[in-house]
């Protein structure tokens, strides 16, 4: 297996390099267990946003749970929102969005809870991510945050990997993209 060293924040990793496809390969990050560099990339990826007075932040399951964690608590946010994929059993009155574009199985339904869509109508949100790829993700909780009824104010990722996603957002870092051969 091939591996690609990154730096970001002063702290440097090294990711596995994986096939997504026959033409095409990428660093595979994961932030679940990195205490360090959840820690350093949080306080970054917070004095970056702050301009914006997020009220909650927003993610898709599950590898940016410790992101939201953590920039919760030094921002002194009360609570933040994780968007599952699909509908849990947990949830009461939940709200989904379906992906648009069906031909991708990666991407599946999301989801919140109906007392998350409560807590988020009417106050300003801030899309959180560990990496930026296509954008699917970035998407879908968008829509999500619309049918709940949230002021959307921007999105903010640790990684962007390639030039797909033309949208503007806070980033720290770009990872490379691989041409397979």
């Amino acid at each position: 297996m091939d591996f690609v060293e990154i730096k970001v924040c002063g702290l440097k990793r090294e990711f596995p390099v994986v096939s997504m496809g026959p033409k095409l390969r990428v660093a595979s990050v994961s932030l679940l267990g990195d205490v360090e560099l959840v820690e350093t990339v949080s306080k970054e990826l917070v004095e970056r946003i702050t301009m914006w007075k997020p009220e909650v932040l927003v993610g898709p399951e599950t590898k940016v749970v410790p992101l939201l964690q953590k920039m919760s608590e030094i921002m002194r946010l009360p609570r933040y929102v994780v968007c599952r994929k699909g509908i849990q059993a947990y949830m009461v009155n939940p709200i989904v969005v379906e992906p648009r574009e069906r031909q991708n199985q990666r991407v599946k339904a999301m989801a919140i809870d109906g007392r998350d869509r409560e807590y988020l109508q009417g106050k300003k949100t801030v899309i959180i991510d560990d990496v930026v790829f296509t954008g699917g993700s970035f998407a879908m909780v968008r829509r999500l945050l619309d049918k709940a009824g949230a002021v959307y104010v921007g999105m903010a990722a640790v990684f962007k990997q390639g030039d797909k996603f033309s949208e503007n957002y806070e980033y720290l870092q770009k990872l490379p993209v691989f041409a397979s051969v």
